[in-house]
């Protein structure tokens, strides 16, 4: 993974989406990383039990053995929706309607289109996150280089897509909270919450402060394909590193 204490740098065209809403979205509660295997000397995934995740164990402390992914593994997690591991999603019409329950997709028409459809009560578009309270748009955006994706925004505003009227480009942990680590197929997201994922770069809003200085600097990105949900950087403008766009708001 990525060493995301890197100085990160937000270029000033993303006060556009508000600096109200990207304090929240760092301080806001965060999920857990869908890993639930544990791995033995021979680095072969077992179950986390106490002889190779425990305190005195042979690889202790490993990160299945922790936190809500741990507690659904137990059957002692509460979801007000559903997902694998400890991860929470509820489903999101295109009218804002919010269809909780572990399995809300059922009976719906996954919507990742830039329109609305004919049958409202179906119309699924968006895929809300109950931990950190972010709505995703299933609409996968692009390619596009990073300055068009930073204003890729506005269309969603204008069409009001699932009630809200403030979608942007999500930072870099945002779009990391929804990767599924513990995954063993590409792309490592929920697809049941998620479906139609491409298998690619997804852009985020925040520029990379390092080297090369060149083609106009690099912008981090979320890779959703090998090498799997790992963070990384890209020229922000140039014709062969256009990449893809999922939108996100912190809520109505």
């Amino acid at each position: 993974m990525i060493d995301l204490l890197r100085p990160l740098t937000r270029l000033a065209v993303a006060a556009i989406v508000g600096v109200a809403a990207l304090s929240h979205a760092q301080t806001a509660p965060l999920n857990d990383t869908g890993q639930t295997s544990c791995y033995n000397t021979i680095d072969v995934a077992v179950a986390c039990d106490a002889a190779t995740a425990g305190n005195t164990g042979t690889r202790p402390h490993q990160d299945g053995r922790y936190g809500r992914d741990a507690a659904a593994a137990a059957g002692a997690l509460s979801k007000v929706g559903g997902g694998v591991a400890g991860f929470d999603f509820s489903c999101v019409l295109w009218n804002g309607t919010v269809i909780n329950g572990p399995n809300c997709q059922v009976g719906l028409v996954a919507n990742t289109s830039g329109a609305p459809s004919a049958t409202p009560t179906t119309d699924w578009a968006c895929t809300k996150d109950n931990v950190t309270g972010k709505v995703w748009s299933l609409q996968s955006l692009g390619p596009m280089d990073w300055y068009v994706a930073m204003f890729a925004y506005e269309n969603s505003n204008l069409r009001g897509r699932c009630g809200g009227t403030n979608w942007r480009l999500p930072t870099v942990r945002e779009l990391l909270s929804i990767v599924h680590n513990d995954s063993t197929t590409e792309p490592p997201v929920d697809v049941a919450y998620f479906p139609s994922t491409v298998e690619d770069f997804y852009w985020t809003a925040e520029v990379f402060m390092g080297p090369p200085y060149t083609a106009g600097g690099e912008a981090w990105y979320v890779r959703f394909g090998a090498s799997t949900g790992i963070g990384g950087s890209g020229y922000r403008s140039r014709a062969t590193n256009d990449q893809y766009v999922r939108l996100v708001h912190s809520g109505p």
